[in-house]
């Protein structure tokens, strides 16, 4: 079974646009799990702290070891 937040969040990722989960109000409360709330924030404050970039997938899951 596919896991829709972690769906959502790899997209981001690829798009490099952290301003589609603002745009569609998509905020940690939308997630499922744990893990994905968690790399919803850290990609959120990346970005705020990167100029709208979205951080890479290392990036991510050195920082939430357990998203993906």
């Amino acid at each position: 079974m596919s896991n829709a937040g972690t769906l959502i969040l790899s997209k981001v990722l690829d798009e490099n646009n952290v301003n589609a989960l603002a745009k569609h109000n998509v905020n940690s409360t939308y997630f499922k799990s744990d893990a994905d709330r968690k790399a919803h924030d850290f990609i959120v404050e990346y970005s705020e702290r990167n100029g709208g970039q979205a951080p890479s997938y290392a990036t991510v899951t050195d920082n939430v070891p357990d998203f993906f």
